[in-house]
C-alpha cells in the first residue's frame, strides 16, 4: 500500500482595517488570470502559522498587519504536476497597521486592494473562502459590539459621577 502524500499546509488571512468613516474593509487580491480572493501562501517547515501569516501577507500585498486569532481551517484537493494533493489552509484575522497594498507583481499578484465588506463577500471567488471572510465579520461584529457595551457602560458610569 503506498503512502499518502503529505498535505500541503497554507496560511491565509482576513486583513482588515477600518475607513476614517469607520467602515469595515477587507484587503483581496488578484493573481494574473486569477480570482479576488484572500492573500495566503504557504507554510515554511521552520516557521509557526504566526510567522508565515506576517511573511506571506507583506510579501503579497506590502501589508504589515497584527495577528489576532485563528478563524477556520479549510481543506480541499489541488492537482499539482498531474498528482491529486489535499491543502489544509488555516486563516486568521489580522488587523492592518499599514494603509495602503502594494501588489507584489513577483510573487503573481496583479491587484491587491481594499473592499468595503459587503462588496468584498461579493467579489471573493471562491465560496470556501467567502465563508471564511464570512465568519471573520461575525467576530469582528461580535467584538465591535463588546467595546461599545463596555464604552456606554463608561459613559453611564462618567455622567453619574456629574
Amino acid at each position: 500500500m503506498a503512502n499518502p502524500r503529505e498535505p500541503i499546509i497554507g496560511i491565509g488571512g482576513v486583513v482588515y482595517r477600518y475607513s476614517p468613516s469607520g467602515q469595515l474593509q477587507i484587503l483581496l487580491i488578484k493573481k494574473q488570470n486569477g480570482y479576488w480572493t484572500l492573500p495566503k501562501g504557504k507554510l515554511e517547515p521552520y516557521e509557526t502559522h504566526v510567522a508565515a501569516l506576517v511573511r506571506e501577507i507583506y510579501e503579497e500585498t506590502g501589508v504589515i498587519g497584527i495577528v489576532e486569532m485563528a478563524i477556520r481551517e479549510v481543506k480541499y484537493f489541488i492537482l499539482k504536476k498531474g498528482k491529486r494533493y489535499e491543502k489544509i489552509v488555516t486563516y486568521y484575522l489580522m488587523q492592518a497597521i499599514s494603509e495602503e497594498p502594494t501588489p507584489q507583481i513577483e510573487e503573481g499578484i496583479q491587484f491587491a486592494t481594499w473592499f468595503p465588506y459587503e462588496e468584498a463577500l461579493e467579489t471573493i471567488g471562491i465560496e470556501r473562502v467567502r465563508k471564511v471572510a464570512h465568519k471573520a465579520l461575525t467576530i469582528l461584529d461580535s467584538e465591535f459590539s463588546k467595546k461599545q457595551m463596555i464604552a456606554q457602560e463608561a459613559n453611564k458610569k462618567q455622567i453619574a459621577s456629574l
